[in-house]
């Protein structure tokens, strides 16, 4: 609360103890007294203090009560952001190579085309190397599928991937949690058209 806001709090306080005051004790004709050590209070005023330390009691269990909800609504919000807050992963893969009936080509086996279905794409290097940056992986919701593809070949997907996480397939997948990066240990190969897919 800002100090000007406190000050008005006060004033309407004491407007507001005034004229109960008035009314009990000038229209009603009540009467009171007040009591404490070295202090005694009646008629009027005595009224007039009770009615302001109610009024001021009344509202700081109100402002407890509001600041303890913001505080609630405030945990809870930023509980929510935490869990539903997306992280970047990198995903590698050692060797992404094209390939014949009869086994790899030889050569450059760069150039192949990885990405994230439907978004995130890069090339694989010319040792067939592949790195896919910034995947976006939402809390709850599976991998996506990768998708490598190359001009007169067959597309090669990898579906698999949230099934291997998942299970911490060492065979399949190596997961650093710390670098968040995920390499594919398995060789994938993209068959020619023509030939078997």
């Amino acid at each position: 609360m800002s100090f000007v806001n406190f000050i008005i709090m006060i004033v309407v306080f004491v407007g507001l103890s005034l004229l109960c005051s008035f009314i009990l004790f000038k229209v009603l004709k009540s009467s009171a007294t007040v009591k404490k050590k070295k202090v005694q209070l009646g008629g009027a005023i005595a009224g007039f203090v009770v009615i302001l330390v109610l009024l001021l009691q009344s509202f700081n269990a109100w402002y407890e009560h509001e600041n303890d909800i913001k505080k609630i609504k405030k945990e809870a919000e930023q509980e929510a952001e935490e869990r539903f807050k997306p992280e970047m992963w990198t995903i590698c893969a050692h060797r992404v190579v094209k390939g014949t009936n009869g086994g790899e080509e030889s050569g450059d086996q760069g150039g192949i085309i990885g990405r994230v279905i439907p978004s995130t794409m890069t090339e694989t290097e010319s040792s067939g190397y592949f790195r896919l940056e910034n995947v976006v992986k939402l809390p709850d919701e599976p991998w996506p599928d990768l998708m490598f593809e190359y001009e007169g070949y067959h597309p090669k997907f990898v579906d698999n991937l949230d099934k291997w996480i998942n299970e911490k397939n060492k065979d399949e997948v190596e997961i650093d949690d710390n670098k968040k990066r995920i390499t594919l240990l398995k060789k994938i190969k993209l068959a020619k058209k023509g030939g078997k897919p």
